[in-house]
């Protein structure tokens, strides 16, 4: 192998090198900011965590009595004439 030859393979070494390290650092920088996204994303889910257990809880509470208010014909009727009481009563 010549001089030049030489000076050649040591150059493009050098060059895939280069090459190699830019695209190193570029998937580095890729995978971080990508885990970076991911963690915020985690986060905002679960700082919301409390309110939707609350909100849960809440509509838990509404839909039970709602539930035996259905079924509960006598009952319904009595807050059907109140409620036309109470409107009758608006009207006036």
């Amino acid at each position: 192998m010549t001089e030049s030859q030489a000076r050649l393979v040591d150059a493009l070494c050098k060059i895939i090198a280069t090459i190699a390290l830019v695209v190193g650092g570029g998937w580095t920088l890729y995978t971080y900011f990508n885990a970076r996204a991911s963690e915020a994303q985690t986060a905002a889910i679960e700082a919301r965590r409390p309110f939707l257990a609350k909100r849960l809880e809440v509509y838990g509470q509404i839909v039970d009595p709602s539930s035996k208010l259905a079924y509960d014909r006598q009952l319904l009727r009595h807050m059907e004439m109140t409620i036309i009481i109470s409107i009758k009563r608006l009207q006036r």
